[in-house]
């Protein structure tokens, strides 16, 4: 099997994979796909692949090159069921955060009080963005709709499926939420048993077959908060040396 890495080496997270891969396709090559021939060329060479798995450097001022081909190779994979990819019945561009929390919920799993909207009159509330990746900040209004949900004090967990594998690891830090943190502490952590069947499931619902799943756990529940189909993972493969970058690999299959 031929395996393809689509993105740029600037981004940690294609860094990371880039030994366990074929062929590397950089974001700002020059793609062409002849769809009349059904020939797929970079920089004027031919190539052909039967497994794939790419990133958008968000690290990067990305123009519109980048952001053209982008859209073009995952066309070209999605065109060809042939070829392997996580999550190929997923669609990315649209956003269902709240959707998911329901979803979550019918799945077993706890989600704290949470609203759309401008305001909230709920007390100890932060505020979320309802698409997009902003961070996380304490509040009860905003100048236009987001999330709202019941603040949680306790440790960060991300539950990471890939196929078949799981990785769970913590994440202590003194920010509301930890990317803010320059330096925040991440380690191997375990999760409660049940949780494991229950994302499962909702990524059964969602058609995810990779993604990451961010907890809670305040030391009496382990509250979901939300899950990412295209999380970041090098920091936290470096905590396990590697491993879950071969698990990505692997689990192309």
């Amino acid at each position: 099997m031929t395996a393809l890495l689509f993105g740029q080496m600037s981004d940690p997270n294609i860094a990371a994979l880039r030994s366990h891969f074929d062929l590397f396709v950089d974001q700002s090559q020059n793609l062409h796909w002849d769809i009349t021939t059904d020939t797929l060329t970079v920089d004027g060479h031919e190539i052909n692949f039967n497994a794939s798995f790419g990133r958008a450097n968000v690290f990067a001022e990305n123009n519109w090159t980048m952001y053209a081909n982008a859209y073009l190779i995952s066309n070209y994979v999605r065109a060809h069921p042939n070829i392997k990819q996580y999550n190929p019945n997923y669609e990315q561009e649209t956003p269902y955060k709240l959707k998911n929390l329901v979803l979550a919920k019918q799945c077993g799993l706890h989600v704290p009080d949470t609203e759309a909207g401008i305001e909230t009159g709920r007390p100890d509330t932060i505020i979320k963005p309802i698409t997009g990746g902003a961070h996380a900040a304490h509040g009860s209004r905003a100048d236009y709709p987001v999330i709202l949900q019941q603040r949680i004090d306790g440790l960060n967990k991300r539950l990471f499926v890939i196929g078949d594998d799981i990785f769970v690891f913590g994440l202590a830090s003194t920010h509301l939420d930890y990317r803010d943190d320059p330096n925040p502490a991440l380690f191997v952590s375990e999760i409660d048993h049940a949780i494991v069947p229950q994302v499962r499931k909702l990524m059964g619902k969602i058609n995810l077959t990779f993604g990451a799943a961010d907890f809670i756990d305040d030391g009496n529940k382990t509250w979901f908060l939300e899950i990412n189909s295209s999380p970041m993972f090098a920091a936290f493969n470096n905590v396990v040396a590697g491993k879950l970058a071969e698990s990505l690999r692997a689990n192309l299959k």
